[in-house]
């Protein structure tokens, strides 16, 4: 392979965004339909294993946004110092956090395994509910470790070439497998038993053991690693502790969905196992939905860290303005289509009045905030492309403070209703937010424009 150097510094602004934010659309809503199909099949199965993958889905989002999160930090670390040093003097730094990674995932594992019947019963599962939620994770935490083994090596590919198609290539082969071993795996299909709930778990378990394989073998072949053993002094302090602060931050911002769904679990519970079972549902079409914004907020942050690490700051700013036009218009598209087929897409899992009475209300009436969170994947790419982590992070934990008593409000007067729609207020104020900060940090204006040679080749 011939030596890359600061790859995104130059050529079309446009090409680079689509050659960055299309792979990801493509690879995440591969794996985001492992929820929806996990969902889908096991709805299938009744009620209550519906209502325990409710109370699985906050916890598994959280590791994997621990994961995300950890990416997220290499790649704002890395897609600078690859701005500034070239992608070989930067080898180090990325098996250095392949290392980070993978000590993670085990710690999170022995951690999460040791406390699973304790952590479901506090959350107010009893019963069928809690044996079922249990049985799964008991795979799912093995799964964990090669989902951030996953992650964090697509993190490094991109961060480090700016390549994304091989990756979602291989994230829409892993998501077929899911699919097709879902039924097999639940249902006892060809020569199989019947694992029921559990059969979903180890579907993904299968299928993230194959992604690994294939990130793996891709960055060997792109030869990121270098194969010496790491000096313990460098790796934590030179390597890890940039990143650690980046993570920190990425963390905090992105925790904040699943502990909003964590605690709308926990208030919902009282009100039934169908409530329970619609919040499941609307989690898993409303993450997939979010594919766009999140695909954006992941090619933008290497683009932008590498330009404003080498100093082109309009190129940045372009970038910038692209992807908020193209979040605009598929915000404005996803509402008219929501709102016609909120219904039909809740009836393919259950056919429950109360659970397609609670879907429908979410995807008709409360999906249109979602511009909120698309205002804040925008502003996070650009924060931790430049280095200001901070300000993301306190953007989300906003949120947070101000849904939850605006939640347990409503909750006095329309019950579950009222708590989906605290996102009205709390989404609302927070994309507004999201708009000055960008104002704030000078990235809109402020900075000194140099080294603005026209390279839209």
């Amino acid at each position: 392979m011939s030596q890359i150097d600061s790859p995104l510094t130059q050529g079309s602004v446009p090409r680079h965004v689509f050659r960055l934010c299309l792979p990801p659309m493509l690879g995440l809503g591969a794996t985001f339909s492992y929820y929806i199909a996990d969902a889908y099949f096991i709805a299938k199965l009744g009620i209550e294993p519906l209502a325990s993958f409710a109370f699985l889905s906050p916890i598994c989002f959280t590791f994997i946004t621990i994961a995300v999160a950890l990416g997220i930090g290499t790649t704002s670390i890395l897609s600078y110092h690859v701005g500034k040093v070239g992608v070989q003097a930067s080898r180090p730094m990325m098996r250095d956090s392949f290392i980070l990674a993978l000590s993670m995932a085990l710690i999170f594992f022995i951690i999460g395994y040791n406390s699973l019947e304790t952590l479901f019963r506090s959350m107010g599962a009893t019963g069928d509910v809690l044996a079922y939620t249990v049985e799964y994770m008991q795979i799912w935490y093995v799964a964990m470790i090669f989902i951030f083994i996953h992650i964090v090596s697509n993190n490094i590919i991109r961060a480090s070439t700016g390549r994304a198609g091989i990756q979602a290539f291989i994230n829409v082969v892993s998501a077929l497998m899911n699919v097709v071993l879902n039924p097999i795996l639940i249902f006892g299909w060809w020569i199989f038993p019947a694992y029921g709930i559990v059969g979903s778990a180890y579907a993904t378990l299968i299928a993230s053991i194959f992604t690994v394989i294939c990130m793996v073998a891709l960055i060997l072949y792109h030869r990121l690693l270098i194969w010496q053993l790491p000096n313990i002094r460098i790796m934590l302090l030179t390597h890890w502790r940039p990143i650690m602060p980046v993570f920190l931050f990425a963390l905090l911002e992105n925790t904040t969905p699943p502990i909003i769904e964590a605690f709308l679990i926990v208030l919902i519970t009282p009100f039934g196992t169908e409530a329970v079972a619609a919040v499941g549902i609307i989690s898993r079409l409303f993450l997939f939905l979010l594919t766009p914004f999140i695909s954006i907020f992941i090619g933008l942050t290497p683009f932008i860290g590498q330009n404003w690490g080498a100093g082109y700051y309009n190129r940045a700013r372009e970038a910038f303005l692209l992807c908020l036009k193209i979040a605009l218009t598929y915000w404005a598209l996803m509402v008219v289509i929501m709102f016609f087929t909120a219904g039909m897409l809740a009836s393919q899992f259950n056919t429950d009045p109360i659970v397609l009475d609670l879907v429908q209300f979410f995807f008709r009436y409360v999906y249109i905030t979602v511009i909120g969170l698309a205002l804040i994947y925008l502003t996070a790419a650009v924060c931790y492309g430049i280095q200001k982590p901070l300000y993301p992070c306190m953007l989300q934990l906003s949120e947070i403070f101000m849904y939850f008593p605006i939640a347990l409000l409503l909750r006095e007067f329309y019950g579950v209703k009222g708590m989906m729609a605290a996102n009205w207020v709390s989404l609302t104020l927070i994309g507004i937010g999201a708009l000055l900060l960008l104002r704030h940090v000078g990235f809109l204006v402020g900075k000194p424009i140099e080294n603005t040679k026209s390279q839209n080749l």
